[in-house]
């Protein structure tokens, strides 16, 4: 690039005449394989190990409830999400783990459908209300 349109770039950015930068998107469900989210926490809740799940490209998943991990399996016709969750483990932990464990849990277990919310996943159940809200899982991260 040269000066002159570095200089013409800068102008256009001071005079906010550039587009604005997009936020990241959560993918449609189509493509939901190969993304990986964790559980939007209640205000106040431990963020210590936030309940996390993984789809996987090949129609499997596997999580950790911040207590427990599972395993199951999941498939989408771009509109509908079908979760199949089972336990993997059964570790009987402290009650703020588990209160989270059983909103996790309860909320893929009853999900019927999901809709991209900016970089957020919000899970629903059939009759389209919002079971659970999941943003992209970044190690080391709670919201």
């Amino acid at each position: 690039m040269n000066r002159r349109t570095f200089a013409l770039a800068l102008s256009a950015l001071a005079l906010g005449c550039l587009p604005p930068a997009r936020a990241a998107q959560a993918p449609a469900l189509k493509n939901l394989g190969g993304t990986r989210w964790m559980m939007v926490l209640p205000k106040g809740s431990s963020c210590e190990v936030p309940p996390e799940v993984d789809f996987a490209k090949d129609g499997t998943l596997e999580g950790d409830t911040g207590c427990n991990e599972f395993g199951g399996t999941w498939e989408t016709d771009g509109k509908r999400l079908s979760i199949k969750r089972r336990n993997k483990t059964s570790r009987n932990c402290a009650k703020q783990f588990l209160d989270l464990e059983h909103a996790f849990a309860g909320a893929l277990d009853r999900t019927a459908s999901a809709k991209p919310a900016g970089s957020d996943l919000i899970l629903l159940d059939a009759e389209g209300r919002e079971l659970l809200r999941l943003t992209p899982a970044v190690a080391g991260s709670c919201q």
